[in-house]
This record gives structure tokens, sequence and C-alpha cells, in this order.
């Protein structure tokens, strides 16, 4: 599983979609949006919090800001009827910290 990744944005999408280059290799992750202006930049590299989600079909990279924004991800999508596109949605809209005040 792949948990972080500390790399430069290659390329950055309106959806939320990017590619992280990390030592040559591109990763492709979606975002939340507005995760990209919020991440905390180092010599040109980020850091993004990824969850890893494994289907049948499937093999996907959610990034995260924080590790905080992680949580609250893996948190939503453990709810009923609630899956990656909508949990990504209300990150978008709300910080984990905004989100746990409102609940």
């Amino acid at each position: 599983m792949i948990g972080r990744l500390t790399g430069i944005v290659v390329e950055d999408a309106a959806d939320g979609s990017a590619v992280v280059d990390v030592g040559g290799v591109g990763y492709d992750v979606t975002t939340p949006l507005g995760t990209l202006g919020r991440v905390a930049v180092a010599n040109g590299a980020v850091t993004l919090f990824v969850h890893t989600h494994v289907r049948e079909d499937a093999l996907q990279l959610y990034a995260f800001a924080t590790s905080e924004d992680r949580e609250t991800f893996r948190t939503l999508i453990g709810i009923s009827n609630i899956g990656p596109k909508i949990a990504l949605a209300i990150l978008g809209t709300l910080s984990a910290a905004d989100l746990a005040e409102a609940v």
C-alpha cells in the first residue's frame, strides 16, 4: 500500500487530479478540490498523505494535505452509501476540523 508521496507535481487538473513525480515515476492521484493549494512545498517538492483504494477493477490513489484529512476520508468511506467521490466532495468543501465541528 502507498501511504505517502513526496515529489513534484508535474500535472494539475481543475477536477482535483494530479500527477506527482517521485524519483522519475509519475503517480496519478485524486485530491479534494483545493488540496494542492494548501499543501506545504519544501524545495519544490510536496508531501501528500495517500489512501490506496483497491477494487476488483481498479487501484486508485487519493491524496490529502494532512494525515487528519486522510483519516477523515477513511471514516467517511466507511459510512454506508458514501463512496470515494462523495467523500472527496465533502472534503473539498469542509476541512476535517470543520466537518468534525459540524458533526
